[in-house]
């Protein structure tokens, strides 16, 4: 079976393609169609409504642009340079600094071996990860076993940690060894 054709594959080709502009132009749906483009992407294309082509490619892609706004700022506004705006126009990390926006899962089991997610931004190939106990401040390093690169700005570690006392525990990350342990996102595991 034929991969599906993208419609963010079909803009960039239109753009560099001039045989396919002319095709498409002198006969739109057919060249759409025959491009390899289903019936909902060559309906919005042809709407020519940019919110609509806008979701088409970001559903296709798989991200939900209001989910991650929300998962990244938490709604508001941000004030830069006396001039104020709501988040979404804002970058979506600092450079430079580590960014943990999300751990799954957050309850573990105390004295198992568990494997958690860690989504954020700023991590390099080879980060650290530890995990510090609220109460009596005992740290325990997480071992990450793999980095990835997610298409909606994230990153993801996996993890496997093993944790030895009840309660909370702040997840703390790190890119070199002479870098503070990042703990400004406060993402918290809690262990039962």
């Amino acid at each position: 079976m034929a991969k599906k054709k993208l419609l963010l594959d079909f803009l960039l080709d239109y753009v560099r393609d001039s045989k396919l502009r002319c095709k498409v132009l002198k006969a739109e749906q057919t060249g759409l169609r025959q491009y390899g483009l289903d019936a909902p992407q060559r309906v919005a294309l042809l709407s020519l409504d940019k919110a609509r082509i806008t979701d088409k490619i970001l559903q296709e892609i798989g991200v939900n642009l209001d989910a991650l706004r929300e998962e990244i700022w938490g709604g508001g506004t941000v004030t830069i340079g006396g001039i104020t705006a709501a988040l979404a126009v804002a970058s979506a990390y600092s450079e430079g600094r580590i960014h943990v926006r999300i751990v799954k899962p957050d309850q573990l089991r105390l004295g198992r071996t568990e494997t958690i997610h860690i989504r954020g931004q700023g991590f390099d190939k080879t980060p650290k990860v530890q995990f510090q106990h609220d109460a009596s401040g005992s740290a325990i390093d997480g071992r990450v076993t793999k980095v990835t690169c997610d298409v909606d700005v994230h990153q993801t570690l996996t993890v496997r940690v093993k944790l030895d006392q009840a309660g909370p525990w702040t997840v703390a990350a790190k890119n070199t060894a002479g870098e503070a342990w990042n703990v400004l996102d406060q993402k918290k595991v809690t262990v039962a």
